[in-house]
């Protein structure tokens, strides 16, 4: 992983490390939401459940084939997930 963060480090076009895959409009309203939000902890949904332990889960394997790609794909599942319960939250 070091490895592979080094060389996304490298390349200075590339932002958030090359992992993050939010549009634009996604990420400044993921943004917002988190920057101005009153709630200090959000209802945890089972899909948002589900992706911590995918997540965990490429922890555990990370030296398996695939694994940064896993890890990249459950990363930003999390922030899609973050974000549409953002909407939601009370």
């Amino acid at each position: 992983m070091v490895s592979a963060m080094n060389r996304q480090r490298a390349d200075p076009d590339r932002k958030a490390g090359g992992w993050l895959m939010l549009t634009p409009e996604d990420l400044a309203e993921l943004t917002r939401k988190l920057r101005f939000t009153e709630m200090p902890v959000w209802k945890l949904t089972p899909e948002i459940a589900q992706t911590f332990h995918k997540i965990s889960q490429c922890i555990l394997d990370w030296n398996q084939h695939h694994s940064i790609s896993r890890m990249i794909i459950n990363l930003n599942q999390l922030l899609i997930r973050l974000n549409c319960a953002a909407l939601t939250a009370h």
